[in-house]
């Protein structure tokens, strides 16, 4: 069991920062939000995970099922897409495929209480975490994949 205490965010969405590019140039670089789509065909289990990645800095859009996630996906960037596997119409393994095989640049971490997920159902997934390894597991496979722009912007900071 889990107790998360929210705290309420006070930094902006977008940050600039002016970097020295070959110690000649000078450049402002955007960094922005990184986009996550949570897709889960359980309701507290997907607010739990939005609540949880909005307080980590991440923008969050949510479906409640694989047909609207690939709406959604095809409206906008979405820089990661976090699966459930046992969902109504698809499960997560198809939802990844039609991701990766549509040409979309989005990253797919499969996150499932399954632990026996058919060989075949991981091919186009990035990552695979366990729901019983925990939050902590999720979100080091996300910063695995979507590298927090803080260590960024710490490392430009130094120079």
């Amino acid at each position: 069991m889990f107790v998360w205490r929210l705290q309420t965010r006070q930094h902006k969405t977008e940050t600039w920062v002016v970097a020295m590019i070959e110690k000649r140039l000078r450049t402002n670089i955007k960094f922005g939000q990184r986009r996550v789509l949570c897709v889960d065909d359980n309701a507290l289990t997907m607010h739990l995970l939005s609540l949880i990645l909005q307080q980590q800095g991440y923008d969050v859009l949510t479906s409640p099922d694989p047909i609207t996630a690939i709406k959604v996906l095809k409206q906008g960037a979405v820089d990661l897409a976090l699966l459930d596997y046992e969902m109504p119409q698809m499960n997560g393994g198809e939802l990844a495929a039609m991701v990766k095989c549509g040409g979309l640049a989005t990253q797919v971490i499969l996150f499932s209480g399954n632990a026996r997920i058919p060989q075949h159902d991981l091919v186009f997934v990035d990552r695979f975490v366990q729901k019983s390894e925990g939050v902590k597991a999720l979100l080091e496979a996300i910063e695995s994949l979507l590298p927090i722009t803080k260590r960024v912007l710490a490392d430009v900071q130094q120079h």
